[in-house]
């Protein structure tokens, strides 16, 4: 057995075989093949996993492609009895030079439009972005899944200072939620978005009004098809607060309709000032009755005529005088009987009245009758 001295007990570079990767155990361990060892190196060992953090069931963790160069690690079984062996850990991967699968962002080559030959470590262009120097922490799966957090200054083809300060989660199809905290136009927001721009922002900051264009310290949620808004068991409630002087706006733009629907309990539409209804026609429609009550006044007024057409009776009661005015012709029809009556005096004042009937017109006065 050789000493702890010999070059064989210090970390060294293995690569992980074809197949090396699956694991029946589940506890990380990879085959590998020992690289520049005076050993074969045809033959392979099995190398156990190590974790930064964790315990039973928790802890970070991600596999480990064949091919990947990684740094593994001799360790006695037993210290106290040499002749039981060593058991080989791998302590991390080491990033190389080597065929990668190229990001959305990087150039395209029409040669190699999929491939790249550059560093392993995720999106290295974009961590090394200006210069030599790393300004971005990403984790990143194989199939494009990442975390990425960033802190970069840096100056755009405008010479404009550009600060990031994100971070983000994001899927591999562009489903993100990012936490922007950066300095600049269109950062400043916590954004969560799809693929399609269906999204929320929360705006916090004033970048000169960038999409979305509502200011600061502002909210929009947008969606391509439908939105639904709902509440299982509580209320819902939209308000403008009372230091607020601007409007609320419920606007369809498109051809359907707007149904402000009640199914159990009644409808208010309540004002301290006045309620305008303004449309090419007002209709009200009722199962059963329509009731208008007014502390004051009624007031209708059109510009040409008011019909008011009624299946059965029609009944107007004033506890004062009722006055009907009209610049052209009052005209009474009715197919059965009209009834006009009067608890005081009934004065019809004209130049000309004129009664025409078909048959027989009564006119009875208990107390007489005058005519003049």
């Amino acid at each position: 057995m050789p000493s702890s001295k010999s070059p064989l007990f210090t970390p060294q570079i293995a690569e992980v075989v074809r197949g090396g990767h699956v694991d029946s155990s589940k506890t990380g361990t990879l085959s590998v093949r020992l690289l520049e060892s005076k050993t074969n190196t045809e033959d392979t060992i099995d190398a156990h996993s190590l974790m930064s953090f964790g315990g039973r069931g928790h802890g970070i963790f991600g596999p480990v492609e064949p091919h990947t160069k990684v740094l593994v690690l001799p360790v006695y079984i037993d210290p106290h009895n040499t002749h039981k062996g060593v058991k080989w850990f791998w302590i991390g991967v080491v990033p190389t030079i080597d065929l990668v699968a190229k990001d959305k962002h990087e150039d395209t080559d029409p040669e190699n439009p999929n491939i790249g030959y550059r560093s392993t470590i995720p999106e290295s262009s974009r961590v090394y972005m200006e210069d030599e120097t790393p300004t971005k922490t990403i984790v990143k799966n194989m199939i494009g899944h990442k975390m990425e957090l960033a802190e970069t200054v840096y100056s755009n083809s405008n010479d404009e200072i550009i600060q990031e300060d994100y971070a983000m989660l994001s899927t591999n199809t562009d489903k993100y939620i990012k936490l922007d905290a950066g300095v600049g136009k269109g950062m400043d927001r916590i954004i969560i978005t799809d693929e399609k721009d269906n999204r929320i922002v929360i705006k916090t900051g004033d970048d000169q009004d960038a999409d979305p264009g509502w200011g600061p310290e502002s909210i929009t949620v947008e969606c391509t098809g439908n939105m639904h808004l709902l509440s299982k068991t509580g209320e819902m409630d939209i308000r403008v607060g009372p230091e607020s002087t601007s409007n609320i706006t419920i606007q369809n733009e498109g051809t359907g309709d707007i149904v402000c629907q009640c199914d159990l309990g009644s409808t208010y539409i309540l004002a301290e000032k006045d309620i305008f209804v303004e449309s090419t026609n007002l209709r009200v429609l009722e199962t059963s009755s329509v009731y208008v009550e007014a502390g004051v006044d009624v007031n209708i007024v059109a510009g040409n005529n008011t019909n008011v057409t009624t299946g059965v009776n029609t009944t107007v009661t004033t506890a004062g005088d009722t006055t009907v005015n009209t610049d052209g012709k009052l005209t009474i029809d009715t197919a059965g009987t009209t009834d006009i009556i009067s608890g005081g005096d009934m004065t019809l004042s004209a130049p000309n009245i004129t009664i025409d009937a078909d048959s027989t017109v009564d006119v009875n006065g208990p107390a007489g009758i005058s005519l003049n």
